[in-house]
C-alpha cells in the first residue's frame, strides 16, 4: 500500500509538473520541429530551359531519397502566386507578368537532414550543375543557420545558451 501511495505521489508530481509549463517545447524547439515538418527547397530553372533539361531535372530529383513531393511551377503559376502574395503592392504588379518570373521545381522532404543531405554534398553541386537549372535555393535548417543568415533573428536566452531550460 505505501508504495502505491509513492507511485501515485510521483505520478502526481509529474503531472503537476508538466501542467506548470517544465515539460513544454522551447521556441528554438517549435522552430526545428517546424523546419523538418516543412523542409523544402526550390529549383529555378534557366529562362530558355528546353523540355528535354526539365525532364532530366525531374528525373534526377525523382531517384534522391528522402524527397517526398515535387511540384513544377510553370511561369503563369509563379505569376499567380506573386500576384497574391503582393496583392497589397500595386507598384510591384505594374511589373509582374508571366515573363518575369521563372519556372521552378518545389520539393517538399521528408525532414531537415534530408534537405541537408542534398545541399552539403556532392549531390547538391550535381543538382546545380544540371543543364538548364539557373538556381537551387535552399531555406535554413537548423535553428543556427536561421539565427545565422536572419540577423533580426532572437538569440537564444542564456539557459538555452547553457544547454538549460
Amino acid at each position: 500500500m505505501r508504495l502505491l501511495k509513492i507511485v501515485f505521489g510521483a505520478l502526481l508530481a509529474v503531472v503537476t509538473l508538466a501542467g506548470c509549463g517544465l515539460f513544454e517545447e522551447s521556441a528554438d524547439e517549435r522552430l526545428a520541429r517546424e523546419l523538418d515538418q516543412h523542409a523544402t527547397f526550390t529549383v529555378f530553372m534557366d529562362d530558355e530551359a528546353t523540355e528535354r533539361q526539365k525532364s532530366d531535372v525531374r528525373a534526377w530529383l525523382e531517384k534522391r531519397p528522402g524527397i517526398t513531393e515535387i511540384t513544377f511551377e510553370d511561369r503563369a503559376a509563379a505569376a499567380a502566386k506573386a500576384r497574391k502574395l503582393f496583392a497589397d503592392e500595386p507598384e510591384f504588379l505594374e511589373y509582374l507578368n508571366e515573363d518575369t518570373l521563372p519556372e521552378s521545381f518545389r520539393l517538399r522532404l521528408e525532414n531537415s537532414a534530408a534537405t541537408r543531405e542534398i545541399r552539403d554534398t556532392a549531390a547538391g553541386k550535381e543538382l546545380e550543375a544540371l543543364p538548364g537549372v539557373r538556381q537551387v535555393v535552399y531555406p535554413c535548417t537548423s535553428v543556427e543557420e536561421c539565427r545565422k543568415d536572419n540577423p533580426f533573428w532572437p538569440s537564444p536566452s542564456p539557459a538555452q545558451s547553457a544547454g538549460g531550460r
